[in-house]
């Protein structure tokens, strides 16, 4: 067993081999080349993220039915605390595409569901410190993912001209000793922050990273989970 996987509580090793979120993962990009194939508007590098990513969720639900997943793709899942005493809602956020499988109940009593964050990612590096930021990764650990991602999350990438060299500039991004203080990057065994292959899905997802929540100030409060896994995937426009 790879050391992230070590991290994670039994809680979520237990139910995880009874989910389908890897057949989950390659539809995504299945129905992301079809898209791209049959309706290149749709996934315009000209549009926002936010066009782009409400499209794609009307696409994977069916598809998702179709391919006969356990789960189901949502867009926009929308949250918020409660005031303990007027009740009424603050904090409010909402996630980019959650995939739950309401089947799947863990030990604790909590179902699977699954975080994906998308961000457009180009070679430059404001775009790099969107992805690692405040509306990026950071959102999982400091922000308004914090209490909802379990241990398992995605970051997907949005990446058009350069592709190739945009991924591997912010796996480099990834590997600087700022950015792993900043995300509390765990290394492995044999001192690799970024972990390629991905030990959860080898065959889709380029990497992972590991980060501790343990360290943060009021980890406790904030977080019911320690580690978390980030896994990253890129989906070309």
């Amino acid at each position: 067993m790879t050391q992230q996987k070590d991290h994670l509580t039994e809680d979520w090793l237990k139910g995880f081999p009874d989910t389908d979120l890897g057949d989950a993962v390659r539809l995504m990009q299945a129905t992301w080349q079809r898209l791209r194939a049959d309706f290149p508007d749709a996934c315009d590098p000209n549009l926002s993220e936010p066009e782009i990513t409400a499209t794609f969720c009307d696409h994977l639900f069916p598809d998702g039915e179709k391919a006969g997943l356990n789960g189901t793709f949502l867009y926009e899942v929308r949250r918020a605390k409660t005031h303990p005493e007027t009740g009424k809602r603050i904090q409010p956020i909402r996630t980019d595409i959650e995939y739950r499988d309401t089947a799947i109940t863990f030990p604790s009593g909590r179902r699977l569901a699954v975080i994906f964050e998308f961000k457009k990612l180009k070679n430059n590096d404001t775009s790099r410190t969107g992805y690692v930021g405040k509306k990026g990764m950071q959102r999982f650990l400091t922000g308004d993912y914090k209490d909802h991602a379990e241990y398992v999350a995605f970051m997907v990438g949005l990446v058009h001209d350069e592709a190739q060299a945009a991924i591997a500039a912010i796996e480099a991004r990834l590997k600087r000793a700022g950015t792993r203080d900043l995300l509390h990057i765990r290394p492995d065994d044999s001192g690799r922050h970024v972990l390629k292959p991905s030990a959860w899905f080898p065959e889709s997802v380029h990497f992972d990273t590991v980060h501790s929540r343990t360290t943060q100030i009021n980890a406790a409060e904030h977080s019911k989970f320690s580690d978390l896994v980030l896994c990253h995937f890129f989906l070309e426009h």
